[in-house]
């Protein structure tokens, strides 16, 4: 499996917010993470990319 080659937190964050029978917000998970909202988002984030580039799917950089 892909997400058995993220971090252990990483996993946690995707395996709670996306792949749970029921989905944990956010808000919810980066505090019980013990984490920052930004640096929760940040790693949220880095983990998806990984995953998106470990399934060669495409990535959608957006420019500001």
């Amino acid at each position: 499996k892909a997400i058995s080659r993220l971090d252990e937190q990483e996993q946690e964050i995707i395996r709670e917010r996306y792949l749970a029978r029921e989905k944990t917000f956010d808000f919810i998970l980066f505090n019980e993470l013990n984490l920052s909202e930004r640096k929760y988002r940040r790693m949220k984030g880095r983990a998806i990319e990984k995953l998106a580039y470990m399934l060669r799917l495409e990535v959608k950089v957006q420019e500001s």
